[in-house]
């Protein structure tokens, strides 16, 4: 890996050194093929990033594996990476609520008068609360049934659906805007995005409890990846263009260099997609998911605590407020599974993107300012260990790609169809699952589709 001379062609050109391109890079090779892997960033991974810098190898992107995972777990024991299993690590209880800058129990919740709840949800946090409504909503047969064109009547905003089901507008805001799992608001998710979510979770559950992460940190497995095909992987190659003729494409770099081959392999998010010239031009419904496509906005900051200062304010340590700091969660990335190593603040959708609009050292005072408001217990014991914005990373531009209303039923299948001899996989493209296994599942669809041509 790094900056060797470019060969002038190959039988296969790779873009992106994430999970998907490196899994299709293998089984291609495997195969005895030719193959050249062009990453921009000087790591491999994409969005599986280990903060190794911070106390227990929090995850930036990409935190476990559930027990479905059939296709990374395999990966990762084959490569010989040692496994944790992570079900056990996660809190039991509900976390502190915070709204409007009053700290409250979630017992107290039921009864506050900030409480926006209809009654027959006053009892339920928010997330839940939203989630209640969802599990009304049938699940397709089909594991890609969600996208299917038979199933357009799900394909609504989830504002139109909530609204039919009751809910009022303080309600959406607080159940789906305030630190939403799926989108910046209600007005631009798909329902059928959510049903997508809920029906990969629940062929999650139905293959058992465990959670699985490597020891050390996510990172490891695609590094023991890259570290099969290392000669065929050059960093720091940013690509601008991608031109087919025949049966040759030219692959253009942004440092001028080129290369020619005989399939391209495109892996990149439809965000840094945007950035790339196709000659001849991408099919309309592909063009229209890289050009409209929203994805998710999170900016993630890291604390470490001197000594925990939930156990002096008897409080829980996982937080979920309506300001800046977005959803606390603990990480317990230490040898004892119990010990609390560090938390990380969740600022999601919006949340993240007035984040973003500070310097980062303006925004991580906020929130150690915010945070230790909230809680006075954590005055002196608090420090920003890790800070990530995958919005400012130019190589992803966001995280997973979230479809808007009336787009679930007519672009997921149109981005994963290759146009001429050039292949497009990444999680964006996987229909039946999600994350890290939704990625190694297109390359897997990739791979057989440039062995069978």
């Amino acid at each position: 890996m790094g900056r060797a001379r470019l060969p002038e062609r190959a039988e296969v050109v790779v873009i992106g050194a994430g999970l998907s391109g490196l899994r299709c890079a293998m089984l291609l090779a495997d195969n005895g093929l030719d193959v050249l892997v062009l990453e921009g960033r000087e790591r491999v991974g994409g969005r599986v990033l280990t903060l190794d810098q911070v106390t227990g190898n929090p995850e930036a992107g990409a935190n476990t594996m559930l027990a479905g995972y059939g296709r990374t777990l395999d990966a990762a024991r084959s490569l010989g990476l040692d496994l944790v299993e992570c079900s056990r690590r996660r809190s039991k209880g509900d976390p502190l609520i915070a709204i409007g800058g009053e700290a409250m129990t979630a017992q107290a919740w039921a009864t506050s008068p900030r409480n926006p709840l209809a009654a027959q949800r006053r009892a339920l946090l928010p997330g839940p609360a939203l989630r209640a409504e969802l599990a009304k909503v049938p699940l397709p047969e089909a594991p890609d049934g969600w996208c299917a064109p038979e199933h357009a009547a799900l394909d609504v905003a989830m504002r139109d659906f909530l609204a039919e089901r009751g809910f009022s507008e303080a309600e959406i805001a607080l159940c789906h805007d305030t630190n939403p799992s799926q989108g910046s608001n209600a007005a631009n998710v798909s329902l059928a995005n959510w049903v997508f979510v809920r029906s990969f979770f629940a062929a999650q559950r139905a293959s058992g409890p465990d959670e699985w992460a490597v020891k050390g940190g996510n990172s490891r497995l695609p590094e023991a990846m890259a570290r099969t095909i290392a000669d065929r992987i050059h960093l720091g190659r940013t690509v601008s263009a991608i031109s087919q003729r025949g049966r040759d494409s030219e692959v253009r770099l942004a440092s001028g260099e080129r290369v020619l081959a005989g399939h391209v392999v495109c892996t990149l998010p439809l965000a840094p997609l945007r950035r790339v010239a196709f000659d001849p031009p991408l099919p309309a419904a592909h063009a229209e998911a890289v050009a409209q496509a929203p994805n998710m906005k999170i900016t993630q900051t890291h604390f470490e605590a001197e000594s925990p200062f939930w156990e002096e304010d008897g409080l829980p340590p996982d937080m979920w407020t309506d300001g800046l700091l977005g959803n606390v969660q603990v990480n317990r990335g230490g040898e004892d599974p119990c010990a609390i190593t560090s938390l990380t603040a969740w600022g999601r959708g919006n949340t993240a993107l007035a984040l973003d609009r500070l310097a980062p050292a303006q925004a991580q005072a906020q929130l150690l300012a915010e945070f230790e408001r909230l809680r006075p217990a954590a005055r002196g014991k608090l420090r920003v260990a890790g800070f990530k914005s995958w919005q400012a990373d130019p190589f992803a531009a966001g995280d997973w790609t979230v479809w808007a209303p009336g787009q679930a039923h007519r672009l997921p299948r149109a981005s994963g169809l290759a146009h001429g001899r050039v292949h497009f996989c990444g999680e964006h493209t996987a229909l039946a699952d999600r994350g890290m296994e939704g990625a190694m599942e297109s390359a897997e669809r990739v791979a057989l589709e440039i062995l069978t041509a």
